[in-house]
């Protein structure tokens, strides 16, 4: 069992008063008085409510205002935000570490960067219906196991290198140079949201059946035109992604210039 805690944004990675708080549009829950935090800003625009947000990731607990947490609040902790498009974005993420009445306490933890923030969730999507009032809900392992699986989406990535390696008997330090270029993890990411099915493209291989529930989701992500080829700032969409296993991607660039996926393709259909 593990929770999903809904704050309201903080701009100080929360963990102080948001600053500027009249000019952040993000916000806009707090200045409109959509939530109750007690939003006061002084001659600067900086915020002067005490609310739960602003010592989150310093004080690491959340309070309940309908009762006691139950024996549920335990387990992993993800936290969302509303957008200002009341869309969720995923923020960050914890385990719960004890429960006294009303409040529930956090291992340590920080914010995740920014660019690795999973944005434009919806709770229906998260848990399969609306949110609703109140501030945290209670879920269950899948929900949990597709929660990690975002966030390793954002973070996973495969690099197309050119390497040299000097080295002699095993054991030995080895001398690594990598030349690489810099992908778009944001437009991986949105390829892999995108897909109705994570069965490699080349092989048909299928990790979720396969290994159960810790493959779902699981895939690499192929550039059909090589990333060591591309000019700088030169525009990529998912029409030049494809889904493959690890095993293909890495045949595919097995040869220089690298084959095409549809020849491997058809190199596997005549194997079998």
């Amino acid at each position: 069992m593990g929770m999903i805690i809904r704050v309201e944004f903080n701009n100080q990675n929360w963990a102080g008063k948001c600053k500027n708080a009249d000019r952040d549009r993000r916000l806009f829950k707090c200045s409109g008085k959509v939530v109750n935090t007690g939003y006061k800003v002084d001659r600067n625009g900086h915020c002067l409510a005490q609310c739960w947000e602003s010592t989150l990731c310093h004080k690491y607990f959340w309070m309940s205002t309908v009762g006691n947490f139950s024996e549920r609040a335990k387990g992993q902790v993800f936290f969302v935000f509303s957008d200002i498009d009341n869309s969720l974005v995923l923020w960050g993420k914890s385990k719960v570490e004890k429960v006294v009445s009303n409040k529930v306490y956090f291992r340590k933890f920080k914010p995740m960067p920014p660019e690795i923030w999973i944005k434009n969730l919806s709770s229906k999507y998260i848990l399969g219906q609306d949110w609703g009032h109140g501030t945290f809900r209670y879920v269950d392992s899948l929900i949990e196991s597709k929660l990690n699986k975002l966030i390793s989406l954002k973070d996973e990535s495969f690099d197309d290198s050119i390497e040299t390696m000097i080295s002699d008997k095993e054991g030995k330090r080895v001398l690594r140079k990598h030349l690489i270029k810099e992908r778009s993890t944001k437009l991986v990411f949105a390829f892999k949201q995108s897909l109705s099915s994570y069965k490699c493209c080349v092989c048909d291989f299928d990790f979720e059946e396969t290994y159960g529930r810790i493959g779902a989701g699981f895939i690499e992500v192929h550039h059909t035109k090589s990333v060591s080829s591309l000019k700088e700032d030169e525009k990529v969409n998912t029409k030049d992604l494809v889904a493959v296993c690890p095993n293909c991607h890495r045949m595919i660039h097995r040869i220089v210039p690298m084959l095409d996926w549809r020849k491997l393709k058809v190199t596997m259909k005549r194997k079998k």
